[in-house]
């Protein structure tokens, strides 16, 4: 299990209000199964699905036209694994 913990911050580039996002925690899991050469794991990650914004910015252009538009990134909703391997 591992878990990652990042607070309020503010991720906007121009530091814009709209561009606060509130604290997270994400976990990612791990469960593995191991014989004499070959290994069988399932990994799971952000298991709580966070999908907080990593950054915002404006969209050139759109103040000249008297409109607010951002354009922004989330991180990867939650992802699932499953590896084999076989060592020889």
């Amino acid at each position: 299990v591992d878990l990652s913990y990042q607070g309020e911050q503010n991720v906007h580039v121009n530091l814009d209000p709209n561009g606060e996002i509130d604290a997270t925690t994400r976990v990612n899991v791990r469960v593995t199964l191991q014989a004499e050469s070959w290994e069988l794991a399932l990994l799971v990650q952000n298991l709580t699905d966070e999908q907080p914004l990593t950054l915002v910015s404006d969209v050139p252009l759109t103040s000249a036209f008297g409109t607010s538009t951002y354009n922004a990134f989330v991180t990867r909703p939650r992802t699932t694994y499953l590896r084999a391997s076989y060592h020889f």
